[in-house]
């Protein structure tokens, strides 16, 4: 029995071995290794992509939170603008009302003022009239003022 192989079958052998393992290398290792790769770098720069589109996405919404913080600070003063034209508005109209109501009064006042000497001028001439009536029946005749 022979413990060291035959040099001439372990090349025959080695041979087909080796061009199995060369076929096998080339139709199927390198297609296998080559789409690992494409695969590999697909999902890496789609990785990056996704990053690029976030910090994109975060740039955008911080700029629209600082537009609408802008508006909202727009619409405070112009509001806060409106109201205060509102209030002096208001006040004007109100010291208006109270110029025409105090006018109203004078003017009321001075009417009633006028009717009141009127009535008084007229309750005096009565109170003579009457005055004479009454100490014309009391004496008894008739009494002319004059």
């Amino acid at each position: 029995m022979q413990i060291i192989p035959d040099p001439l079958v372990v090349a025959l052998q080695l041979v087909p071995f080796l061009l199995t393992m060369a076929a096998l290398h080339f139709i199927i290792f390198k297609p296998m290794i080559a789409f690992l790769d494409e695969r590999e770098l697909a999902r890496t720069g789609g990785r990056q992509e996704a990053e690029g589109l976030s910090s994109r996405i975060a740039e955008k919404m911080a700029e629209v939170e600082a537009r609408m913080a802008q508006a909202h600070s727009e619409v405070v003063d112009l509001r806060a603008e409106r109201r205060a034209a509102a209030l002096a508005q208001a006040a004007a109209r109100i010291e208006q009302a109270k110029a025409q109501a105090e006018a109203l009064v004078q003017a009321s006042v001075g009417d009633i003022d006028r009717e009141r000497q009127a009535a008084a001028a007229g309750l005096r001439a009565s109170a003579d009239e009457l005055s004479l009536d009454i100490t014309g029946r009391v004496l008894g005749r008739d009494l002319q003022a004059g």
